[in-house]
C-alpha cells in the first residue's frame, strides 16, 4: 500500500490495487511548466520539494535524460503532443517576432496532435491549461472536446485541478486522453502559504549557486501600481528558495490529484505521465528565467507510471518530441498511424533558443546538438563545443576543431531536414521561407498584455 500526500499535507492511503489490465485504457499527461529536473527528488535533489512525485517515481519509470527542443511553453507543448520538433510543426516561440504577430498551430492531416488522434479514435479528450501561452489563440485546443483555460494570464494548480478532476472522475463509456498543464513554477514564484516560505532562509542555497557558477543577483522587471516599469536588483538565493517553494506547492497539488485518481480506481486503468516542458536558469549562465539552450533550461523530468509495470530508471537520450513514441505503446489502441507521422531521428537531440521579444535574450536564434556527451552551440556569432562528461555545467568550451566542425555539419543537416519537412507539410506559396512563415502567421485575439505580464513581452 502506498501513501499519497494531499494538498493539506496529510497522508492519505491509496486504495488497494486491482489487477492491472494488459494495456491501460486511458492516458493522462500532466505537464509542469518551468520545472527543471535537478530540483526534484527523483533526480537527486536534496531538498524535500517533491514527496508525491517521489512516490510516483517509486511506482513508475524515471526517464533520466529527456531534453526539450526549446525552453519555451507553446512550442515545447506542440512537440510533446505531435512528436515533431518545432522546425517540423512550425511554432518556434510563444509569439512572433513583432508585437502584432504571433504563432498559431493550424489543424492539418499530415501532422496530428495526440488530441486529434485520440478524438478520431472515439476517445473522450480534454485539456486544462493554466497560462496565456497555451490559451485558444495558440491553436493548442485542436483535437480536444473540452478545453478549459484561465480568464487572465494564469491560474493556480488548485484552480485548474478543480476543473480537471471532476472530468477525469466522470463516468464514461469511452477511454480518455487528458492534458493537464500546471504553471506554478513559473516566475514570480509566489506560492501560497505555507509553501512560499517553506525553504526561506534554509541552508545550502548560496553554496548550491556557487557550485553551479550562478550569479548572486538578478535584475527583475517590476510593473508598479501606477503602470510604470522599473528594474530591481534581487537576491538569487531568495529566488531559488521561492522557486523550490513553488515546487512544493505544485507537488502537494499533484499528490491530491493522484490520491483522488487512486481512490476512484483510475490509477489501475491509466498511464500517467508527469513531464516538464522546460527548465529555468536560476542564475546559471547569467540567466534567471528561460528561453536559451543551456542544459539547466533544456533538461526536463519525465516520469511515466504504467499500471502493472515494475519501477525502473531509463537512461536513454531522448527529446521531449519522443514522448509519444515512448508512451503510446503502453496504451490500448492502434497508434501506428500517429507514430508513423514522425520520421526516424539521428542519434542525438536538437535544441533551439526561442525567437523571443524579451530584450535580455534578443531576437536572434541559437541552436544546439547534443549527442549524449558532446554538445555544440551555434548562433550568428559562431559555434562552441562542450564536453558534458567532463564539464556538465558548460563552463569551458573544448578546443577540438575537427569534432566541432563535424558536429556543426550534423546540426545544419538536421535543421535542413526538419525545415524541409515543414515546407512539405505546408504550402506557403513560392518564395516564402518555411522557417519565417512558421514563425510569423497572424493569430486572432493574441493576449499580448497577458504574455507581457508573464515576462514574455517587453
Amino acid at each position: 500500500m502506498f501513501w499519497w500526500l494531499a494538498c493539506t499535507g496529510e497522508p492519505v492511503p491509496e486504495a488497494i490495487e486491482a489487477p492491472a489490465p494488459a494495456r491501460a485504457v486511458n492516458l493522462l499527461i500532466v505537464s509542469l511548466d518551468t520545472v527543471r529536473a535537478d530540483h526534484l527528488g527523483p533526480y537527486g535533489y536534496e531538498r524535500p520539494t517533491t514527496p508525491a512525485l517521489d512516490v510516483l517515481a517509486s511506482q513508475g519509470t524515471v526517464y533520466e535524460r529527456v531534453f526539450t527542443p526549446v525552453a519555451t511553453t507553446l512550442p515545447s507543448h506542440l512537440s510533446l503532443l505531435t512528436g515533431a520538433y518545432p522546425l517540423e510543426h512550425g511554432l518556434l516561440s510563444n509569439h512572433g517576432n513583432h508585437r502584432d504577430d504571433a504563432s498559431r498551430y493550424a489543424r492539418k492531416a499530415e501532422l496530428l496532435t495526440l488530441g486529434q488522434a485520440a478524438s478520431a479514435a472515439g476517445w473522450d479528450t480534454a485539456a486544462f491549461v493554466s497560462a496565456a501561452p497555451l490559451k485558444r489563440h495558440s491553436g493548442l485546443h485542436v483535437g480536444f472536446d473540452v478545453f478549459e483555460q484561465p480568464e487572465g494570464a494564469e491560474r493556480r494548480a488548485a484552480d485548474t485541478l478543480k476543473l480537471a478532476v471532476p472530468w477525469l472522475l466522470a463516468e464514461r463509456e469511452a477511454p480518455f486522453f487528458a492534458l493537464v498543464h500546471l504553471f506554478d513554477a513559473h516566475y514570480p514564484y509566489a506560492a501560497p502559504a505555507p509553501y512560499g516560505a517553506r525553504f526561506e532562509g534554509a541552508p545550502g542555497t548560496a553554496e548550491l549557486l556557487a557550485a553551479r557558477g550562478a550569479a548572486d543577483t538578478f535584475t527583475a522587471t517590476v510593473n508598479t501600481a501606477d503602470g510604470a516599469v522599473v528594474k530591481e536588483q534581487k537576491s538569487m538565493v531568495t529566488l531559488v528558495d521561492a522557486y523550490d517553494g513553488e515546487l512544493a506547492y505544485l507537488d502537494a497539488a499533484l499528490g491530491d490529484l493522484f490520491r483522488q485518481l487512486s481512490v476512484a480506481g483510475l490509477l489501475d486503468e491509466t498511464v500517467v505521465v508527469v513531464v516538464g516542458d522546460h527548465g529555468e536558469g536560476l542564475g546559471q549562465h547569467g540567466e534567471w528565467m528561460h528561453g536559451n539552450v543551456h542544459q539547466e533550461q533544456l533538461h526536463v523530468p519525465m516520469i511515466v507510471r504504467v499500471p502493472g509495470q515494475a519501477p525502473s530508471r531509463d537512461g536513454r537520450l531522448l527529446s521531449l518530441a519522443d514522448l509519444p513514441s515512448v508512451v503510446l505503446p503502453e496504451v490500448e489502441g492502434d497508434w501506428s498511424g500517429f507514430l508513423a507521422q514522425v520520421p526516424p531521428r539521428a542519434e542525438g537531440v536538437l535544441g533551439q533558443r526561442t525567437a523571443s521579444l524579451r530584450q535580455d535574450l534578443g531576437g536572434g536564434m541559437a541552436w544546439t546538438w547534443f549527442d549524449g556527451r558532446y554538445k555544440v552551440v551555434s548562433d550568428d556569432v559562431g559555434a562552441v563545443l562542450y564536453d558534458l562528461e567532463l564539464d556538465p555545467l558548460e563552463q569551458v568550451p573544448v578546443d577540438d576543431p575537427d569534432r566541432l566542425a563535424s558536429m556543426v555539419a550534423l546540426l545544419d543537416e538536421v535543421k535542413a531536414a526538419q525545415a524541409a519537412r515543414l515546407g512539405a507539410l505546408r504550402d506557403f506559396g513560392s518564395g516564402e521561407d518555411p522557417l519565417e512563415a512558421g514563425m510569423m502567421r497572424k493569430a486572432d485575439a493574441v493576449p499580448l498584455e497577458e504574455l507581457r505580464a508573464l515576462g514574455y513581452v517587453e
